[in-house]
């Protein structure tokens, strides 16, 4: 050991520095999910949770660490080949021998073969020898075997042959078995029939057919009957109340009225809105040129009272235009209570289906809807009065039972009110259908033959 002199008179001797024992760390992949990990090493090898998938990985010792890499540097480097033109007269390099393969051709040794990873599934190359080996993954380092020569002159030497018909299993053509006659089918056999529905045909009167006892045909008699209670609830109301403004007066009227107006107002809100959504699906199905009602609304208020908004959003506009006709009306002396009505009756069926045309609240009038008007005037004009009748004697019964105080045939107003909006939407949904279909009428049978034809 040396000693070195020092500024101070003293001396120490001099330390050699340990050699390095291998890297503290090291980088290892998850074989499941391929994470790389940065893993401090141990004296003792030891297994880790991977941080994406939590599978168990592999540490080694740094001891083993360190072996690898001495491994490593103490491999031969790479040599540099250099490539030079061969003389002219030198002879051709020796090939390499040649194997007798399957029926007699010769075929060349294979050196090396492609595996794929069990792990990883990476496709790598592999040097063949006479005997098998193994191998690891270039990707995650699983170990993987590697077959013999003699293996693989096996698989590649293997011929497909064609099974014989015996392996396959041929089947015989014979004579064709005899039908059994079909069996009385049962209720889930006839659910799960294909259904199909043939086109009905026009109806034979487009006014007429159909329209004045829709509200009692198999498919809206339920319906009409849920209307007719709420009106005839709504009615039988009215006359309560009437009886109690006749009996009582002053703060004990208003008393009574008030505790029966709540209930009344969701009543009227409830059948009217059902009512207008049961309507307006008999106004759709009929102008499609539907006889039978199927689509019906859901049993869902809040879908009823959108589409009672929808038809009363569409009667704003003629509902504003008959009011200036009144005040015009009124100047000549014509009542605004007969004037109102009369406009929006005329007015009210034409924006509908201009809106209806148009698929927009917002147009209340189409040019489509304008030239039905002229090409299509005697489908209006018998639609007006049909209309007319429907709602003016309903209007007029009403009048008079109120007027006469006949309060018990009131109530006979329900099922009537339940009736006249199903036949108005059915007539003016014949009309839509009317103006909008070319209707085929059968031609009729000639019986007379001439006598040239054959």
């Amino acid at each position: 050991m040396s000693l070195r002199a020092r500024g101070d008179g003293l001396s120490r001797p001099e330390t050699k520095k340990p050699e390095s024992s291998g890297p503290e760390s090291i980088v290892v992949t998850c074989l499941t999910c391929h994470e790389r990990i940065g893993v401090s090493l141990a004296v003792l090898s030891q297994v880790i949770r991977c941080t994406f998938c939590e599978a168990p990985v592999h540490v080694p010792s740094r001891e083993e660490v360190r072996r690898q890499e001495a491994e490593r540097r103490q491999a031969p480097a790479p040599k540099n080949e250099e490539y030079a033109i061969a003389a002219a007269d030198a002879p051709p390099p020796e090939s390499k021998p040649l194997r007798a393969g399957a029926e007699g051709k010769s075929q060349r040794a294979v050196p090396t073969i492609s595996l794929e990873c069990p792990t990883c599934h990476e496709l790598i190359k592999a040097r063949v020898g006479p005997k098998p080996g193994k191998t690891k993954c270039t990707f995650c380092e699983a170990p993987i075997s590697i077959p013999d020569q003699k293996t693989v002159e096996k698989w590649r030497a293997a011929e497909v042959k064609p099974r014989s018909a015996g392996e396959i299993g041929e089947y015989a053509s014979g004579p064709v078995p005899e039908s059994l006659p079909p069996r009385p089918t049962t209720v889930f056999d006839r659910i799960s029939e294909i259904r199909q529905e043939a086109i009905p045909d026009p109806p034979r009167w487009t006014f007429f057919s159909g329209v004045f006892n829709l509200p009692w045909q198999s498919q809206v008699l339920v319906r009409w009957i849920y209307m007719s209670i709420g009106f005839t609830a709504i009615v039988g109301i009215g006359i309560v109340l009437k009886g109690l403004a006749a009996q009582f007066s002053g703060f004990s009227a208003g008393v009574a009225i008030a505790f029966f107006l709540m209930p009344i107002i969701w009543l009227v809100f409830f059948t009217v809105s059902y009512s207008s959504a049961c309507s307006l699906h008999v106004l759709e199905s009929t102008a499609a040129g539907l006889d039978q009602i199927e689509a019906w609304p859901e049993p869902n208020w809040r879908d009823w009272m959108a589409e009672m908004m929808y038809l009363g959003w569409i009667a704003a506009i003629p509902a504003a235009i008959s009011y200036g006709v009144a005040l015009l009306a009124a100047t000549k002396g014509v009542p605004v209570f007969i004037t109102v009505p009369s406009v929006l009756f005329v007015i009210y069926p034409i924006s509908l289906l201009s809106a209806l045309e148009a698929n927009s609240i917002w147009v209340p009038l189409t040019l489509p809807i304008v030239k039905s008007l002229f090409r299509w005037w005697w489908c209006w004009l018998l639609f007006y009065g049909l209309a007319g009748l429907v709602i003016g004697g309903l209007v007029a019964g009403a009048t008079y039972l109120i007027v006469s105080s006949l309060d018990g045939f009131l109530l006979a107003l329900g099922p009537l009110l339940a009736a006249a909006p199903l036949i108005y939407f059915r007539l003016l949904g014949r009309l839509a259908w009317r103006m909008t279909t070319k209707v085929k009428r059968k031609a009729k049978k000639n019986h007379t033959k001439s006598t040239g034809e054959a």
